[in-house]
């Protein structure tokens, strides 16, 4: 199984300034680690030339909507590193690559434990005791998806045939989507474009330097 080795990237060499401060405050917030899957797909046999044209894959998804166009601007140091020009017009390039995203029903996951305390009681006579007691426990917590697909395909018209197609999904305690996008970004770094031999997880996690280190940790949930 191919092994992808450890990266470290200075952050803004991966991020847009327009949308890098919001992601380092929340990667400073609640945690600064998080997982992230990537599952990606290459036709060995056919390559592209040319700069490529990044279009929605969401069907009624306009190219002028904001979260696309967001979306498209994190993705293009991505392409560069992978060495994929993107072409400023439609009439300029040569390769499509068609991006979606979309959000999983959100799940609720029940977990069941023990708790130990001593606990005090007073006699009749007036005298206190502790008892070592066991108590049951009940938590619930939700856990938010979010999904996100580039298709490359070499062409421009209804012939174009796909020749690679990546995915990734990342999950989080809060139904913040659009971070959730965004923190999918430092995984394709390395990934887009190839063939993976399967899901990959990769564990992203902001350094002190504001270096993200990215490491890919596929071994362990195996």
């Amino acid at each position: 199984m191919v092994k992808f080795r450890l990266r470290l990237f200075p952050c803004e060499k991966l991020f847009p300034s327009a949308t890098l401060l919001c992601l380092f405050l929340f990667l400073a917030g609640c945690t600064n680690s998080y997982t992230v899957k990537v599952d990606s797909l290459s036709d060995f046999s056919a390559s592209s030339n040319g700069p490529y044209w990044i279009e929605p894959g969401n069907p009624q998804t306009s190219p002028n909507d904001l979260l696309f166009r967001e979306v498209a601007r994190l993705l293009e140091p991505v392409f560069a590193a992978r060495g994929y020009a993107i072409a400023q017009s439609r009439s300029d390039a040569r390769n499509i690559a068609r991006v979606s995203y979309w959000e999983s029903p959100p799940r609720t996951i029940v977990e069941t434990g023990t708790e130990y305390d001593y606990k005090t009681f007073v006699d009749w006579e007036g005298e206190a005791h502790q008892v070592y007691v066991e108590e049951p426990t009940i938590t619930s917590y939700t856990v938010y998806t979010a999904n996100l697909r580039i298709e490359g395909y070499a062409g421009m018209d209804k012939n174009a045939v796909q020749i690679w197609r990546t995915s990734a999904s990342t999950s989080s305690l809060t139904p913040d989507f659009r971070t959730m996008l965004a923190r999918m970004i430092p995984a394709l770094q390395g990934t887009l474009g190839t063939h993976t031999d399967g899901m990959r997880s990769f564990e992203i996690q902001l350094e002190d330097n504001d270096k993200i280190r990215i490491e890919d940790t596929t071994d362990s949930y195996w």
